[in-house]
């Protein structure tokens, strides 16, 4: 073992200063101030939102006809910024949508005006219930934040129990609120019809497992596990304010886009957005915790068993052979049986016509590929495996520097989504940058020589790098399932959901990995 490899006490030195830097300066106060005025900023615009689907709280005459007078404006490009229709019935995020947009791009027939159109015609129990599941996001994001904020928990520990249990209330009500909506509502009354009906139901039993194994984990004293979970429940929860971000960030830039096709980009990256955000409330919060006396001296990595090396190298062998599949043997949609018919032909054919017209395909095959073998075999290492790889980061970086680079040049070659060519590039845009984003953790990591973050990262970074993979996986097993309506399969609900689980799926095993791994043990979570 060289020198050069070993984990030199200034490097640990320099890596526990470095956290005493992030988490004792004001830098971490303003970024936390900002972190909790977006999150329960947000939850007053969905209080905003409760109040115009709850009868009991809008007192307004007629307001179907009002909504349907905003639907026959924008059909006529007539503005209503300003309108008492608007101001009754659109909340204050859809307004703020106008002023920057269009009245005709959030009030279109192609918009969310559709949707609240039937909150306003369902039954008042019906609409008081999702009233409440609205109010409630106040709670959850106050709550949350003030869960996942170090610094106040360990200052006021009663004031963080009574929060949670008053979070842990919150949660589980507004869950079985939008239960009783997902259950009382036909799919095509759900806004983003199958795909976000089944997204929503994915949420739905997240949320619930999270917060009972996080009540479970700290009747059993596992904090460590109890934060993971409870974070991974507020990842879920995490996606209505990013959504509601990204409606209003994106008008500036939607163009002659309408509202439903520019929300096509939002639908493929927001569980992947939200659980990332998830997985940093961990790091962070673990982070920011003692080590253990005892672990001190502790790389944060165990040898993997012979069950484990198996699952591994397994999973690197199915990945390969959906990557060659899709890009080589089969190249494209419309020449695989589960791509053609779960994908619809214009999306198929404006997906092929940048793909298989590319050499590149073969490079990022190649490139995966050895991301993943070399990666793989890090991954799986004993502590002094991992020190005499010492070739083997460089190698995985420079892997995903390539394939990251490809992909986003191909996200930028099939453009912004339609209708016509459903998702067009924004799954391979958002592939390729969070393979950068990823890749550069682990580097940073190697850097630091902080051996047990090192292998978390690289779990990430294996994770993403079969993101096309996992993407034609999801695919074809739908199509061998064959549960889809085909209303919605033909007009590219399972290509979304594959997309979407080809981003999502990385980030959440990351997650749960870095819950019960090693590196997590070292640390007195508190």
């Amino acid at each position: 073992m060289s020198d050069s490899a070993m984990l030199s006490s200034d490097t640990v030195e320099t890596a526990k200063k470095h956290t005493r830097w992030w988490f004792g300066t004001k830098l971490s106060l303003v970024v936390w101030a900002v972190l909790g005025i977006f999150l329960i900023g947000y939850g007053f615009v969905a209080v905003d939102s409760a109040t115009t689907v709850s009868p009991s709280l809008n007192k307004s005459e007629n307001q179907l006809g009002q909504i349907d007078y905003l639907i026959e404006q924008a059909r006529n490009d007539v503005s209503t910024v300003g309108s008492l229709e608007s101001e009754h019935m659109s909340p204050i995020w859809v307004r703020t949508i106008e002023n920057i947009h269009s009245s005709q791009y959030v009030n279109g027939e192609d918009a969310i005006i559709t949707t609240n159109r039937h909150y306003i015609s369902m039954s008042d129990g019906q609409r008081e219930r999702l009233s409440l599941h609205m109010i409630l996001g106040l709670a959850l994001m106050g709550f949350g934040f003030f869960q996942f904020w170090p610094a106040f928990r360990r200052r006021y520990r009663k004031a963080h129990r009574l929060m949670g249990g008053g979070y842990i209330l919150a949660g589980f009500t507004s869950m079985a609120m939008s239960g009783s909506h997902l259950l009382t509502n036909e799919i095509s009354d759900i806004y983003g019809e199958y795909v976000f009906y089944t997204g929503l139901w994915v949420m739905l039993v997240i949320a619930v497992f999270g917060m009972s194994a996080a009540i479970y984990a700290i009747f059993r004293r596992n904090i460590a596990a109890h934060l993971g979970w409870q974070a991974l429940a507020f990842g879920t929860f995490l996606t209505a304010p990013l959504q509601r971000t990204y409606w209003i960030g994106m008008s500036p830039f939607a163009g002659d886009a309408t509202f439903n096709e520019m929300n096509m980009l939002v639908n493929v990256s927001l569980f992947a957005q939200a659980f990332l955000a998830a997985y940093a409330l961990f790091y962070i919060n673990r982070t920011s915790s003692p080590v253990r006396g005892a672990m001190r001296d502790h790389s944060g990595i165990v040898e993997a068993g012979s069950t484990t090396r198996i699952l591994g190298y397994a999973i690197t062998a199915i990945a390969a052979v959906f990557l060659l599949n899709l890009y080589v043997f089969s190249p494209g949609f419309a020449a695989s049986d589960f791509g053609s018919y779960m994908v619809p032909a214009g999306a198929a054919a404006w997906h092929d016509e940048v793909i298989t017209a590319s050499a590149l395909s073969y490079v990022l095959v190649l490139a995966v590929m050895i991301q993943l073998v070399v990666g793989m075999r890090l991954f799986l290492a004993s502590e002094q495996g991992v020190r005499t790889q010492t070739l083997a980061p460089t190698v995985i970086v420079a892997g995903g520097v390539i394939s990251g680079g490809i992909l986003i040049s191909w996200g930028y070659q099939l453009g912004m989504p339609r209708h016509e060519i459903s998702l067009a590039g924004v799954f391979y845009f958002y592939a390729g940058i969070l393979q950068w984003l990823l890749g550069g953790f682990f580097a940073a990591q190697v850097w630091r020589q902080q051996l047990g973050k090192m292998r978390e990262a690289l779990c990430l970074v294996l994770g993403m790098a079969m993101a096309p993979a996992i993407m034609a996986l999801g695919l074809w097993g739908m199509a061998m399932a064959d549960t889809m309506p085909a209303i919605y399969r033909e007009t590219g609900h399972g290509y979304l959901a594959a997309a979407s689980l080809g981003l999502f799926l990385p980030i959440t095993v990351g997650h749960l990995y870095a819950m019960f791994s090693a590196e997590t043990k070292r640390y007195a979570v508190n």
